[in-house]
């Protein structure tokens, strides 16, 4: 059995041509079908502060904003040692 597992959504994007059919809301009801179906009890996404128009939709499909935020650290530079060992 699976407790508190959680899922993300990133860089969820509609091109602008194709907004305001309900391709988002659809969307999202297709990966909360999916979490629900693999045990996911919470679904999280990234939005841009600087998207209103993103924000409401996520807000009228039950999404909340809460008091903590995402923090990001690019570790893709390979070229520095932290002390794996390879085998």
């Amino acid at each position: 059995m699976w407790f508190d597992r959680d899922a993300f959504i990133d860089e969820f994007y509609i091109y602008p041509q194709h907004r305001g059919r309900g391709i988002g809301t659809e969307t999202l009801a297709f990966i909360e079908d999916a979490c629900l179906a693999l045990g996911v009890r919470a679904l999280h996404l990234e939005v841009d502060l600087k998207n209103p128009d993103a924000q409401r939709l996520y807000h009228r499909v039950g999404y909340q904003r809460h008091d903590r935020f995402l923090m990001t650290k690019d570790v893709g530079d390979c070229s520095r040692s932290i002390g794996w060992v390879e085998e």
